[in-house]
């Protein structure tokens, strides 16, 4: 029997595609201009000071957005108005007060950091107001999920985005020492554009909600704990390659780093729509629903995810020739391993968005904080003699655990598939595994027959669910 997602899911995700081709858009334009106007050392400086920056926000805005998404989502399923109202505002003050906690944090020990991490003073303070904007961000973006309102993102994130590269090109050009304003009118329009959408779930409530606060801070503090470990693995790499390293390395890996933004946008968007179903779902205790949306979803994703991580593999040293220029072809191994990662991680976002939607939302996020110890206890072996294809290493071996486990318990709790998703996985790392070692084997071969070798027969294997997944989309974008 086909199982079919509900509609407004793929429209959601169909619209969410687009926000996040706009927003991925401008950090891997930022890393090309940086790239061919300066050099690796200033791309690695920048990206240091912007990662360090959004790791601090992280505190504020990991745990916080999801519990704003989640708890929206379930108060209007259960049709209670009110409660969906005072569970935004309450995310909103705690988001508030540890945003403005953290900027001055920031500021007042903006020497010592700097020292850290390897960069001029200044430098770091012209970043610090992405600590604030970079939280209010992530809550409202996260909060049009949970009201289901993801037209209104994807206006205001086209919005932001196009004064971004309009911005952009002023400070290349013309002011040289604020090349990090373009990310700080990007959020700070965005901000602005959502308080405005969002303006009456600020007005005041009368009947409140016994033991809401309790109940959004339990779930943000568990939340934060697994998605901080998890999101912060990625700036943590930057950041600690820079202690081992030179910056410009570091450049070469924000250059490898930066193209996976294009792998991520079909899962991530997914993940962003499936996550207030399941809440919505959970909310009206509909079980049957929730399995039905993990299995179409983990089946659908992981032949898209597998069939363009392929192709990304192959293409890898041309696609860093093409975007950066040649010297960066020297992190074409770190780029592989790290689209290897890329689609360890996209493989198990439903599983992972079924648990945190419901009430296992400790699995995930323990898996979380288990991949980020095991970065940091593989990172000082592995970068100081590997340097960034030790950093990629110690990242994928930690992707494999914290993805691995949501996996486990998304088959025990709510019948996922394993069987149908292990053959898929199976059949395509075979696929993968044996055009890459014909291309080792025929180097004569030009990069474009090897990659379209692995198309035909990766195609022919999985016609079936990529025809069906065409014909999704496509009734979706063209319902007539």
């Amino acid at each position: 029997m086909v199982i079919n997602l509900k509609p407004s899911i793929f429209k959601n995700t169909m619209m969410t595609v687009i926000a996040l081709i706009f927003l991925g858009t401008t950090n891997l334009i930022f890393n090309i201009v940086i790239a061919k106007e300066f050099d690796a050392a200033t791309l690695g400086s920048l990206n240091l000071v912007i990662s360090t920056a959004l790791l601090l926000s992280f505190v504020a805005a990991i745990g916080l957005g999801p519990a704003a998404t989640k708890h929206l989502a379930e108060y209007l399923g259960k049709g209670n108005t009110n409660g969906a109202k005072l569970s935004f505002q309450t995310t909103f003050r705690f988001v508030l007060i540890l945003s403005i906690l953290l900027f001055l944090f920031a500021v007042v020990l903006s020497a010592p950091i700097s020292n850290i991490i390897g960069v001029k003073r200044k430098l770091f303070l012209l970043a610090t107001p992405l600590i604030p904007l970079y939280a209010f961000y992530t809550l409202y973006k996260n909060s049009y999920y949970g009201v289901n309102k993801v037209k209104k993102y994807l206006k205001n994130e086209i919005i932001a985005d196009v004064v971004f590269f309009m911005v952009l090109g002023v400070v290349v050009f013309y002011l040289r020492c604020w090349l990090i304003l373009p990310f700080v009118l990007l959020y700070l329009i965005f901000t602005i554009l959502s308080t405005a959408d969002f303006i009456d779930y600020f007005k005041p409530v009368k009947n409140k909600q016994k033991g809401l606060t309790k109940k959004i801070m339990t779930f943000a503090s568990i939340s934060f704990i697994g998605t901080f470990a998890s999101t912060s693995r990625m700036r943590l790499s930057m950041v600690l390659s820079g202690m081992y390293v030179s910056t410009e390395y570091v450049g070469y890996y924000a250059a490898a780093f930066s193209f996976l933004t294009a792998l991520y946008l079909i899962p991530r968007a997914m993940g962003l729509a499936l996550f207030p179903s399941f809440s919505y779902h959970y909310g009206k205790n509909d079980y049957g629903s929730i399995t039905k949306m993990l299995n179409q979803s983990t089946k659908w994703l992981t032949v898209t995810i597998l069939f363009l991580g392929g192709i990304a593999i192959f293409l890898s040293k041309n696609i860093l020739q093409l975007l950066f220029g040649s010297e960066y072809a020297n992190a074409s191994l770190t780029l592989q391993i790290l689209i290897l990662s890329a689609c360890v991680t996209i493989v198990a976002i439903p599983a992972v968005n079924s648990l945190s939607g419901t009430k296992y939302v400790k699995i995930p996020n323990t898996a979380g904080v288990l991949g980020l110890i095991s970065c940091l206890v593989l990172w000082p072996f592995l970068i100081p003699k590997y340097g960034i294809v030790g950093t990629a290493t110690g990242f994928m071996i930690s992707t494999i655990v914290t993805s691995s486990i949501p996996i486990y318990y998304a088959q025990k709790y709510f019948n996922l598939n394993l069987k149908k998703f292990s053959q898929i996985l199976l059949f395509s790392l075979s696929i993968l595994a044996v055009a890459l070692l014909v291309k080792r084997m025929l180097p004569f071969f030009p990069t474009a027959i090897s990659t379209a070798v692995f198309v035909v027969v990766f195609g022919a294997v999985f016609r079936q669910d990529l025809s069906e997944i065409y014909r999704k989309i496509l009734s979706v974008v063209s319902p007539t």
